[in-house]
Formats: structure tokens, C-alpha cells, sequence
């Protein structure tokens, strides 16, 4: 694949890829692919296994931007550099704390694991403070305190190599998902968000 820059109607240099098997011409965005699915509650949810990316029919721009399930439509790329899971504020505290004390991210391409780690290593979703939770019974010396991850300075689970992001080509298939190992049932149903952070290579046309 040739990267080529070329002038815009609007006299501004367009970074575009040339692709080496074909004609087309695509230009770069920055982009944040996202899917979101419902943990589970209950007796027994302490295990679970929350996939995404997976069911794209049916589904709104809130609930998943990727309209092909588990790939992207020909011909367009993605250069993967970050990964961010987000879990909605007002959720319960305890529900939180349990998602990230026992959940492990894992990310695949082709079948290939790229991603296996502890879910607090994700850095939070809102920056270097992140979101905080806290719960609004007991006494100030028994309240809850949760935050989405650890305060690390990226604004994601960096998972490029020597500034290299991951590379996902057009129709190559793809996996992310969150396992909850040996938790505590949750006490509600919780939504979470999964973001691929990077750079969408898209049809100029």
C-alpha cells in the first residue's frame, strides 16, 4: 500500500492511501470504531462473556458505528492504535468495581490474539482523572470509590508496537471481547462500550 498526499478542492494537502491491489484511492480519518453490549445480572453472572462487534444488524450509530459484523466492508481499513472500554455514568458502583476487578480484554485479528490483559490496566475513559463512582449510602468512611481503570497518562490501552498500530484490512475478521473470571453477580444489568481508537481508511467518494 503507497501512502500519496494530494491537493484538495480547498487547496489543503488530503493524506490518502493508494491501494496496491486495486484502483481505489482512500483518505484517512481519525476514527473510534465502537460496539456496545449488556453485562448480565444475577445468579451466575459473576462469569460471563460480553462480545462485540459481532451483531451490527438492527443496531443504531450509539450502539455500534461498524455496520458489517466483525469486519469492515471492502475497501475500507483501519489502523488500530488504542483500545477503551467505558461504562455508563450513574452505574452502580459495585457493578464497576466488579467489572474491572475480574474482567480480562482480549482482542483478535484473524483469529490471532493480540490483546489479553486485566481489564483495570485499560486506562479510564474520561483522561488522566477518569470518571469516579462513589455510592450515595453509609458513612463517608464506608462509601464505595470505583473508577473506569487505572490513572495511567494515554487515553487508551495503547496496543501499537514502536508507533506501528495494529492493522486491519478490509473483510479480515476480527474479535473484542470482555470475560468476567470468577466475580460477584451483578446486581443490575450495565451496558458497556468497547473503542478501537485510530485511523479509518475510507472510499474519497
Amino acid at each position: 500500500m503507497e501512502i500519496i498526499t494530494r491537493p484538495s478542492a480547498m487547496g489543503k494537502s488530503l493524506r490518502m492511501l493508494k491501494k496496491d491491489r486495486g484502483d481505489a484511492i482512500l483518505e484517512t480519518v481519525k476514527w473510534i470504531l465502537h460496539s456496545e453490549a449488556v453485562l448480565g445480572s444475577g445468579t451466575g453472572s459473576g462469569n460471563q462473556n460480553l462480545t462485540f462487534f459481532r451483531s451490527s444488524s438492527g443496531t443504531n450509530d450509539r450502539q455500534t458505528n461498524l455496520k458489517t459484523d466483525g469486519q469492515l466492508a471492502k475497501p475500507n481499513e483501519f489502523f488500530l492504535y488504542g483500545i477503551t472500554v467505558f461504562c455508563p455514568n450513574g452505574a452502580d458502583v459495585a457493578d464497576i468495581a466488579n467489572l474491572f476487578n475480574f474482567g480480562v480484554l482480549r482482542f483478535k485479528i484473524s483469529g490471532k490474539e493480540y490483546v489479553n490483559a486485566r481489564l483495570h490496566y485499560v486506562p479510564p475513559g474520561g483522561g488522566i482523572q477518569g470518571y469516579g463512582y462513589a455510592d450515595s449510602v453509609g458513612s463517608p468512611t464506608t462509601r464505595d470509590f470505583v473508577t473506569n481503570g487505572v490513572p495511567l497518562p494515554n487515553t487508551y490501552y495503547n496496543v501499537s508496537v514502536m508507533k506501528k498500530p495494529l492493522h486491519i484490512v478490509d473483510q479480515e475478521s476480527f474479535e473484542a471481547s470482555i470475560d468476567v473470571i470468577g466475580g460477584g453477580d451483578f446486581n443490575t444489568a450495565m451496558p458497556v462500550t468497547y473503542g478501537l481508537h485510530g485511523i479509518l481508511a475510507r472510499p474519497t467518494v
